[in-house]
């Protein structure tokens, strides 16, 4: 039997136990709309929030992101644009910020509850 990878399951946001249902209602590309998660795995019957509280751990991995684009941003700014005006700085952070929060916020949860939620790949749910 083949089993889905665990990193393509964080990447598209599946199940951790059956690596099939989604985690999100919907899609990224609808970012604007709903974020909001299923409340328990179409597929194998999953809660997707294992205690009360279990996300909070979720915006440590997003502010870490959030911060190594920052820096990123810095330090390319600051050697390709030969060191800008202080509202190019922040400008570009924001604009940036804006543009990696919805990814950010999907990408942080689904890594949390595949790293730390204690739930393994259960292959008796067939792979489609």
């Amino acid at each position: 039997m083949q089993e889905k990878s665990s990193i393509r399951a964080i990447a598209t946001c599946k199940c951790p136990r059956c690596r099939q249902g989604y985690l999100f209602q919907e899609s990224v590309s609808k970012f604007l709309k709903d974020r909001s998660m299923y409340k328990k795995c179409t597929v194998c019957n999953l809660t997707f929030e294992p205690e009360p509280g279990f996300y909070y751990g979720a915006m440590f991995i997003s502010y870490a992101v959030s911060v190594a684009v920052s820096v990123i941003s810095g330090v390319v700014l600051f050697s390709f644009f030969n060191d800008p005006d202080m509202w190019v700085y922040l400008v570009t952070v924001i604009i940036l910020m804006l543009l990696i929060s919805p990814f950010s916020y999907r990408y942080s949860r689904s890594l949390m509850i595949h790293a730390f939620g204690g739930i393994k790949f259960d292959p008796k749910y067939p792979i489609t």
